[in-house]
């Protein structure tokens, strides 16, 4: 059988077109002998460069995301008779009367944890310090018969598994988000429930949350939404501790907190060849062959595209000229 080989492997060598009648001959002999002789000359190291300059498959940066909340509770900045709902809910709950010192008067300072350059920018909720995405997966079992001898058993797919919470981790700051937001939170989600209500109830205290992945592109230009982990009717249950000592003054304290939400969804942002994109802004001349074969039609694409791009690009300019006179 070596001999054989060899004499198969000397003549694909003097033949340029594997996928003529050399091709037909070596599948006779199967696809490993196929593979031995194509793979003997395949360029294995350049291929994998050439890979990784590509968009798609280029590896991107762990540190770049963000967290960004679409509401929060109203129940936060609400008062009644000069008194916030945690502290009225609390009371309710201890049986104590309305001459008690007042509790948990953060309103003020819950307007402006949520002001546009704390949450509602591009850059979201900017005291979100780490993010843990949670896992996925489902129970496996075998079904085996009796006296089934050497028959391998049967595989069914089980229970899917329960979702685990959503993790985020938020640094401490002289007024502090953990304490005047997510804390509150936590004590009117076991207060009212996970009920469903309207989105200006009082008592609606769930929302959503995305984590936004980003991708660089080119230099000097924004990064782009290559992915996004959006979930839905999320509460936050739990709050860590905080130690409070005198041996080190320097370290930023950081809170975990958890979050509880009904499902959840994942999507590749944006929809849009931005390979082709790139190609494109550097003056490659893939997009003239692309052109030529498809008579334009992807030129006039992709000009399309990229020019909500430049505007986008025009209006950053805008913004960071009026951010440099403040």
């Amino acid at each position: 059988m070596g001999n054989i080989l060899d004499k198969i492997k000397k003549g694909a060598d003097r033949v340029n077109d594997f996928t003529g009648k050399v091709t037909d001959v070596l599948g006779f002999f199967g696809a490993d002998v196929l593979g031995l002789i194509e793979g003997r000359k395949f360029p294995y190291r350049n291929h994998f460069h050439d890979v990784l300059n590509m968009w798609d498959a280029s590896i991107p940066n762990r540190n770049l995301w963000i967290v960004y909340i679409e509401k929060f509770p109203i129940a936060l900045v609400t008062e009644v008779g000069g008194r916030s709902l945690v502290n009225k809910l609390d009371l309710q709950g201890t049986g104590l009367g309305g001459g008690n010192p007042v509790k948990w008067k953060s309103a003020k300072n819950n307007k402006t944890l949520q002001r546009y350059e704390f949450q509602r920018s591009p850059a979201g909720c900017t005291f979100a310090q780490g993010v843990v995405l949670p896992t996925e997966g489902y129970n496996v079992q075998t079904i085996s018969p009796k006296n089934h001898r050497g028959l391998i058993p049967g595989l069914i797919a089980g229970t899917r598994a329960d979702f685990v919470p959503l993790r985020i981790q938020f640094r401490e700051t002289n007024t502090s988000f953990v304490d005047n937001i997510v804390r509150p939170w936590v004590i009117l989600g076991s207060h009212y429930g996970f009920v469903a209500r309207g989105p200006d109830d009082v008592k609606n205290i769930k929302s959503t949350i995305h984590v936004y992945q980003l991708g660089k592109t080119l230099a000097q230009t924004s990064n782009v939404h290559r992915k996004v982990f959006s979930f839905y009717n999320c509460v936050p249950t739990t709050v860590s501790s905080a130690e409070l000592t005198y041996d080190v003054d320097t370290q930023m304290d950081m809170f975990d907190t958890s979050w509880a939400y009904t499902h959840y969804a994942t999507e590749q942002l944006p929809d849009l060849p931005l390979q082709l994109v790139i190609d494109q802004i550097m003056g490659s001349g893939l997009m003239g062959v692309i052109n030529k074969v498809t008579k334009g039609k992807v030129g006039r694409a992709i000009k399309k595209i990229t020019s909500p791009i430049d505007s986008i690009k025009k209006a950053g300019k805008v913004l960071k000229g009026l951010g440099g006179k403040r």
